[in-house]
Parts: structure tokens; sequence; C-alpha cells
């Protein structure tokens, strides 16, 4: 096997590259920062360039007709990535490969690292695979983390445009559209995104307290309360359970205004709804640095931050103070941040993002000559 990905990784370096190539993956498939990068390039470099999508999932091909897109371990997905001027990935790709510094290869990731990746994580080892040219950072804080978290990456290679997935937190959903929801019928929408305590796919892992019967610190019974405290107040909350959370498992009640929406499920882009929402709700993932570009509340669902710190690290020194928002650990705080939803507190925002604007991809572009 090893002799088969020497001989791999010599054909990719001896491939000539195409200046009409661009390459994209994502995980899930079609998302995230690589989605959005796909999405501008396509729009404002029209007939420029080629562009082809890797998939992990066989079935996206279907599931994304517009996109020219090849299953990750055919022929033709090799081809195009060897022969591509740019490859635009979340999660890397073709690790197994020695392809040394690749400087077409752009490692956007999928958020800045409020826990320990790469290098900084002792019980991971993405850092020491990663043949990437370029980055992102959305502030000369998280630059500098990101430098420190993949092996061999300089700093001046992070380059400081913003994450390319935030600009569409400005551009429209099709999440209502497509459940046959109307947002006019709620005083307020949340969005409450958890990350995983307990991974099921990729890096499997157990980090701070998992609660195998509910979510975040609520039981079963406390959501169908929240539920009923949801309805009495006009409000809705989405809850999107994290593609590698084990959550996804657990066959959970029916509830009428608590929304709780698993991965298979979630079809759509999820940063225009989180445009289109009053608040967010989260706890240890990145996703509130991007949401801090909106300059709207954000609570901190989390009752284990001793615990995540002491399994997980986290790359922010006495977190629990420099948050920008409401640290929630009890149903009465919960309930007591939706219904009066504090104002954003932006006195460290300056130091998560150097632009909260919708130009990420933009500059990006610019960077790299496209």
């Amino acid at each position: 096997m090893k002799i088969s990905h020497a001989i791999l990784s010599l054909i990719f370096r001896l491939i000539p590259k195409s200046g009409r190539i661009l390459v994209y993956s994502s995980f899930p498939d079609c998302s995230d920062n690589s989605y959005a990068m796909h999405e501008y390039l396509c729009r404002n470099r029209k007939g420029k360039y080629r562009h082809v999508w890797i998939y992990s999932d066989k079935e996206s091909a279907a599931k994304y007709p517009k996109s020219k897109g090849f299953y990750k371990y055919s022929i033709k997905a090799f081809y195009y990535f060897s022969r591509a001027k740019y490859v635009f990935t979340t999660h890397g790709i073709y690790m197994f490969l020695d392809l040394k510094k690749d400087n077409k290869i752009v490692n956007l990731w999928h958020g800045m690292p409020l826990k320990k990746i790469g290098c900084m994580d002792s019980k991971s080892d993405e850092g020491n695979h990663s043949a990437a040219g370029y980055m992102v950072a959305t502030s000369s804080f998280f630059q500098e983390i990101m430098a420190k978290s993949f092996r061999g990456m300089e700093i001046d290679r992070v380059l400081l445009v913003g994450q390319p997935r935030n600009d569409l937190m400005f551009e429209d959903t099709c999440f209502f559209k497509k459940r046959n929801i109307d947002p006019k019928g709620y005083s307020s929408i949340g969005v409450w995104l958890p990350t995983y305590r307990q991974s099921i796919i990729g890096d499997i892992r157990k980090d701070g307290i998992y609660n195998g019967n509910g979510i975040s610190f609520l039981t079963m019974n406390e959501l169908h309360r929240l539920d009923s405290f949801l309805q009495k107040t006009s409000s809705l909350l989405i809850v999107k359970i994290h593609p590698m959370d084990a959550l996804q498992l657990i066959d959970f009640d029916n509830f009428k205004n608590l929304l709780i929406v698993k991965p298979k499920e979630f079809q759509e882009q999820l940063y225009p709804l989180l445009g289109a929402s009053d608040y967010l709700l989260t706890d240890y993932s990145s996703v509130w640095i991007d949401y801090c570009i909106l300059k709207r509340p954000i609570g901190f669902v989390m009752n284990d931050i001793k615990e995540y710190k002491d399994s997980r690290g986290l790359t922010i020194e006495e977190l629990d103070k420099k948050l920008p928002g409401t640290i929630i650990d009890t149903y009465e705080k919960l309930t007591a941040f939706i219904g009066c939803r504090p104002k954003f507190d932006d006195r460290n925002s300056d130091i998560y993002n150097k632009y909260n604007d919708n130009k990420a991809s933009e500059r990006l572009a610019e960077k790299l000559g496209l």
C-alpha cells in the first residue's frame, strides 16, 4: 500500500497543472467555505475556469446536479485534482499521499479554532499531514493559531481575508420555504448549534460531558418544557445537530416550536439560515466567531467548560470571561435569554474579526490572483 501511495504521489507532482481548472472539496459535500468560494467564483469569473467538485459520498453527484463532480476515489477525481490550478478544501484531501508542500492547495478549514486543532491538539495528527500552500484567518489572533496548528505553515501563508462562508450570511435562505414555515409567524427565530461531545464520524473521540438522552444539559423532559415555552412566546428554535455528533442516532420526541434537524435532514446551506436568525445559541463551536459579524445576541449553552478544556483544550485562556455573550448552564437561564435576548457584547469583537462584511471570497480571490 505504501508503495502505491508513493507512486501516486510522484505522478501527482509530475502531471502539469492547468490554469483553467479549480477543484473543491468539503465535509459535508458541497458546503461551508469551499461552497462559498465556488459560488463566488462561478458568479464573478464566468467562463474563466472549469469548476470541479470532489465528493466523499458517492450519492452527492445526484444530490447536487448543478455542480460538476466526481467520487473521491475515482480516476477522474484524481485527474482533476492533479491538474488543478487551485484546490479549495475544508478538511484536507488525499491525506494518505505525500504531496510535500503544494501551493495549489488552499486549506480553508471549517472555522477559526476555539478548541485546539492540529499540532496544538495532542490527540490529533491533522497538523502533521498538511500539504497546503495557503490557509485563511479572520484576524491576526487566529492567523497565529492557524500557523501553529499546521506543521510547516508560515504565518504569511495564512491569508488574513476572513472566511468565505461568512459571505453567505448576507444571502437569502431556502430553509423555511422547503419546510413550509412562515418566518413572519414567530416573534423570534433562533438557531442552536451545539458542537459534538461524542463523535461517530471522522476523528472518533469524547470531549466534555456527553448527554445521550437530550441536548447539552437538557433532558428530553426539559426539551418538552422548552418547547412549551417557545409556543407560549411564539418563538421558533432550530437545533442543527453537528454532522459528527452521536446525537444524530437518538430518536427525539416530536416538538412543535423546537425544530431538531439531523445532518441527513439538512440539505440547505447553514450560513444563509444564520443570517435570517435573531440570535444564536452555541458552545465551543467556532460559529460564534462568524456570527459576531452580524452583531446579534449570542448565548453560550455550556455546563462543562472545565471538563471540555481538560479533554480537548482551548485556544483562548479564561474563555468564560471573554465570550461575547451570556453563559447558559440551567434551563431558567436558557428561557431568560430567549425571552429577553440581551444586546450583543462587542468588547472583544475586533480580536476575532478584522472584517465585518461579505467580501471574504473577493479578498481571497484577489490574493490568489483569480
